[in-house]
């Protein structure tokens, strides 16, 4: 604990230099040394164990970096959501209190601070836990939820619904009622569509998922429109590394969310796949040689998993007609996958779906947000 309140009574000290002059934002390096200014990226994206995530620079609150695991860490927005996972910003510009403009590297940082102010708000919202330890909080949108038990098949509305734990050794779901009745059984569907207070819409396995609480109060600085937990201390090498690590990534046991991961692959501090994001250039399905690499990673991981399949999903922005961009999504996961094949995967462990511009990773209000929603991504079907 003590490296944190280190960087917290870091950041009071900034706070109080700084105040009133509207240089508020703060760096501070791995080697002890602090920036200050105003931080000029627009975004701070984080690949979770569960999708990519893209916060828009007004719902940042910090970014602290996991010690000794780059490029992993948290992102903590406005509304106090936790998202765990690899930072997929490479460096963070900030214009100096003397106007200069410097381009830090992000190997180099240690925790990120964004100035952010304003009233809060008493807000009924629902909190999703991950089993990454992830909080974030918004709204269910899928509108309701079927179970099946060994007896009986049910269906609920999110409003009859109070909490819901989920088991993912078995796959069965503990659903407890705003009525008080408790009913176990397995979930559909499979996925939830999300509207977090503090991002862009998105989808999750239930796989990913550890409990949801409905009807949470809690209070907001701000809700996100698509138009316009505590954080966790890494536990010591040696207590780490002395533990069962069953599927051999690194991960003990008693720490890996993803217990069957493929043999072989990269997996985050969670213990999970980290699949590479492709992004393509604007009205494009020709795949840019500076994902060669990672694609070669993902056919490497599939032969030596020859029972896993894979789903890839293409997207694009919101520029163009929707036909078009169907299509331009379709040619997209199709170009990936004809790839894998020519890499010696069998065609019939990889299928392809094209979303268009409905399914975004981030607002397609600016071209960072744009390029960032023209991608390729991966789900592990088995």
């Amino acid at each position: 604990m003590i490296p944190f309140f280190k960087i917290w009574l870091q950041h009071l000290m900034v706070c109080f230099l700084f105040a009133g002059i509207g240089y508020a934002d703060t760096i501070l390096l791995r080697n002890g040394d602090q920036i200050n200014g105003k931080i000029q990226n627009q975004s701070a994206a984080v690949m979770s164990s569960y999708g990519q995530i893209v916060v828009q620079k007004d719902f940042c609150k910090s970014l602290l970096m996991t010690s000794g695991q780059l490029p992993n860490g948290s992102i903590q927005t406005v509304n106090n959501d936790h998202l765990n996972g690899r930072i997929l910003n490479r460096e963070f510009q900030i214009e100096r209190t003397n106007g200069d403009i410097e381009a830090i590297d992000l190997k180099l940082i240690e925790a990120l601070y964004f100035d952010f102010s304003g009233p809060t708000f008493p807000s009924l919202t629902t909190i999703f836990t991950m089993i990454d330890g992830s909080r974030i909080s918004g709204k269910l949108i899928t509108p309701e939820v079927a179970v099946y038990t060994d007896y009986m098949a049910a269906t609920h509305a999110a409003d009859e619904i109070n909490r819901i734990d989920f088991t993912a050794e078995s796959g069965v779901a503990t659903l407890l009622l705003t009525s008080g009745d408790r009913i176990e059984g397995k979930l559909s569907p499979d996925q939830f569509m999300i509207e977090p207070d503090s991002f862009a819409q998105i989808e999750v396995d239930q796989a990913y998922i550890k409990s949801i609480q409905f009807n949470s109060r809690k209070m907001l600085v701000k809700q996100f429109s698509a138009s316009g937990s505590a954080e966790t201390v890494p536990l010591s090498p040696d207590w780490e590394t002395s533990q069962p690590d069953e599927d051999k990534d690194g991960i003990s046991d008693l720490s890996d969310s993803c217990p069957q991961t493929p043999l072989g692959v990269k997996v985050d501090q969670s213990g999970c796949w980290i699949i590479p994001v492709v992004l393509f250039e604007f009205d494009s399905y020709q795949i840019k040689p500076t994902y060669i690499t990672e694609l070669n990673q993902v056919a490497t991981a599939l032969k030596h998993n020859p029972t896993v399949k894979i789903e890839i999903r293409g997207s694009t922005d919101d520029v163009g007609s929707p036909a078009h961009n169907q299509i331009l999504s379709e040619n997209r996961a199709k170009a990936v996958k004809r790839y894998l094949v020519q890499s010696g995967i069998e065609a019939e462990r990889l299928s392809t779906i094209g979303y268009g511009a409905r399914r975004n990773a981030s607002s397609n209000a600016s071209p960072e947000g744009r390029a960032l929603n023209r991608r390729v991504d991966f789900r592990v079907l088995k």
